[in-house]
């Protein structure tokens, strides 16, 4: 399943969240300000390098940058296992 929203918004969205600026952006991931630009308005995708580039400056899975619903899932492991909580299955 996957969400109504382009990448480009996925993007723009998860970047101010995170606090930063496609300036910071740019400097933590090492991908030029244009290019992060033009993904935030549509007007090109991303290689598979460079989603995963975005996704590990960003502290996201490539997941939730490409509107999957399995990505809620792995947030919300992701942040219970930041806050020290276990979660066993079965």
């Amino acid at each position: 399943m996957k969400d109504e929203k382009t990448f480009g918004q996925r993007l723009r969205e998860t970047r101010i969240r995170a606090g930063l600026s496609q300036s910071d952006l740019e400097e933590i991931s090492g991908i030029p300000k244009a290019r992060l630009s033009r993904y935030e308005n549509g007007h090109v995708a991303p290689s598979i390098q460079t989603l995963e580039r975005l996704a590990g400056a960003l502290g996201v899975s490539e997941a939730s940058l490409l509107g999957d619903q399995r990505a809620i899932v792995e947030d919300f492991f992701h942040t219970m296992a930041e806050r020290g909580v276990r979660l066993q299955t079965g």
